[in-house]
């Protein structure tokens, strides 16, 4: 077996220390934590069954910390007995407070009938982060058969 020179163990071992540190920056780099997002992209999913004459009602908006800016919003009525959407919201800030509402407007003091629902989930950024359902075991408000799910600041 031929033997090395001499001048070879140094270049060797400064080899093996720069690959140890490209080693350790790679590791690094992988333990930093992502960005926070300062914004998202929000989506109301919803559907219901069996809801013609219950005045169904699905409605949200961002508004901002202070309350004094309100975006995104929407408020769609129902009216189709069966119904199936998504409503693209758009980006909405983090900062902003993120809130849905379903409801039966017509149910004042009685439940839903036994087989008519209405629910909605809030996805964010593809995910679903709240859901809401209303159905004949919700009990009607102070004014009526109501849901609201919410995405406060510190939780998106």
């Amino acid at each position: 077996m031929k033997r090395l020179p001499i001048f070879s163990y140094p270049v060797a071992a400064l080899l093996c220390c720069i690959i140890s540190a490209c080693n350790e920056s790679d590791a690094k780099k992988q333990d930093d934590p992502k960005p926070t997002a300062t914004q998202h992209t929000v989506q109301v999913r919803y559907s219901g069954a069996n809801i013609e004459g219950l005045g169904a009602r699905i409605s949200g908006a961002a508004i901002s910390t202070d309350g004094q800016t309100v975006v995104n919003n929407f408020d769609t009525l129902l009216p189709e007995a069966n119904v199936s959407d998504v409503l693209s919201i758009g980006q909405v800030l983090t900062v902003y407070e993120f809130s849905t509402t379903i409801s039966f407007e017509n149910l004042r003091t009685a439940r839903a009938p036994l087989n008519s629902y209405l629910e909605a989930d809030i996805l964010v950024d593809g995910l679903v982060k709240r859901s809401i359902r209303i159905d004949h075991a919700t009990a009607p408000g102070t004014t009526f058969v109501t849901a609201k799910a919410t995405i406060k600041p510190d939780s998106w």
